[in-house]
């Protein structure tokens, strides 16, 4: 494409000519890898919008060696349920997976849009992936793990936000929220604050207790064994059970 400096829109044309002459060089390298592994897992996600790829020498590796495989991709697609695409996208969720020295390893890691806003689904451990392992089923499988927790966790949120007085609460990656409770112990009426705090494992363990005194800046931690809990529970039950029990020790509490 001829350019002239005088031409804006040639330039935003030849940048764009450019971009795809490197995405068609790069999908070439990677459809013509010589590992049949690589091949074989790479038609799981060639055709997926926002794929990035590249090939590069490894570094472990010798003079000869095939190299290392660069993906970088959504992790959510159109085949997705509603619920999961819902979730990844508002994780803006992408998958790195890098394919080692011919197929020898892997490495795959979780990209998020937020990621300072999202502590607890950054932290999560990203199981891993062998390329004998049909790439198409273990990304089903990441996709669950990651959507499914935490789908729950902001199904759970939605219900306390709904049902009880809450002051606050992570509206990005719903791994905590605070609550106000007022109780009556005798004549006195004690008001407190109820924090519940989440971690990856959800649902099938329940968010932390700990409940907060105004004049004294004390905290007490419930011991989840107490909880009446089942994470086969829907998620009314759940907060209604939850919220019980945090009010039922509250005038326990010293």
């Amino acid at each position: 494409h001829s350019w002239s400096p005088a031409d804006e829109q040639g330039l935003v044309v030849l940048a764009a000519e450019l971009v795809a002459a490197c995405h068609a060089y790069q999908l070439a390298r990677v459809e013509n890898f010589p590992v049949a592994s690589v091949q074989f897992n790479f038609e799981a996600v060639k055709h997926r919008p926002g794929l990035e790829m590249r090939v590069v020498p490894s570094e472990a590796g010798g003079a000869g060696e095939p190299g290392d495989v660069h993906l970088l991709f959504p992790l959510c697609d159109s085949s997705n349920e509603a619920n999961a695409a819902d979730a990844m996208a508002s994780m803006g969720a992408k998958v790195q997976v890098v394919i080692l020295r011919g197929g020898t390893a892997t490495d795959v890691r979780l990209q998020l849009a937020r990621p300072d806003r999202m502590p607890l689904t950054r932290a999560c451990n990203v199981p891993k992936w062998s390329p004998q392992e049909p790439l198409w089923d273990y990304l089903q499988t990441l996709r669950a793990a990651l959507a499914d927790t935490w789908l729950k966790r902001r199904q759970l949120v939605e219900a306390l936000v709904a049902t009880f007085s809450v002051l606050e609460y992570d509206a990005v990656d719903y791994s905590s929220l605070l609550m106000m409770v007022k109780i009556k112990r005798g004549k006195q009426s004690l008001v407190r604050l109820v924090e519940f705090t989440f971690s990856f494992e959800f649902p099938e363990k329940p968010p932390v207790l700990s409940i907060h005194e105004f004049s004294t800046a004390k905290t007490w931690q419930l011991d989840p064994i107490l909880y009446r809990y089942s994470p086969r529970w829907d998620v009314n039950r759940m907060g209604d059970e939850l919220h019980q029990h945090a009010c039922s020790q509250i005038p326990s509490l010293k």
